[in-house]
């Protein structure tokens, strides 16, 4: 039996481990919000859940950068009055030492 009024959301959802597991929600019938900084990623990742037959919304949204988080919140509010499941495994990081990062606020975030 499907979840179709069921909502998840995946944060990273263009690689990794986040593609299968978009599509296996798609597979049982879940509203997925697609989230990832690669839109052209993306969209192979809304592929793969349509054809195991879920729904989709993409958003492109790079969470490092708070402006594009506060507007995801506000795109995700559109969506659906209620979240039932984040997948919130995107991943982040500065690779270099933290002396060296010129914009301190962006490695607070990567943390």
């Amino acid at each position: 039996m499907g979840r179709m009024n069921n909502t998840a959301l995946v944060t990273g959802a263009s690689t990794g481990i986040r593609r299968p597991a978009a599509g296996e929600l798609g597979r049982k019938g879940w509203n997925v919000r697609l989230v990832a900084r690669r839109k052209e990623k993306l969209e192979e990742t809304r592929k793969l859940v349509e054809e195991a037959g879920g729904k989709t919304e993409v958003f492109v949204c790079d969470l490092v950068d708070v402006a594009q988080v506060n507007s995801l919140i506000q795109k995700v509010k559109l969506w659906t009055k209620e979240l039932d499941l984040l997948v919130n495994v995107a991943g982040v990081g500065v690779y270099k030492k933290a002396a060296g990062v010129e914009d301190k606020e962006r490695a607070v975030h990567c943390v």
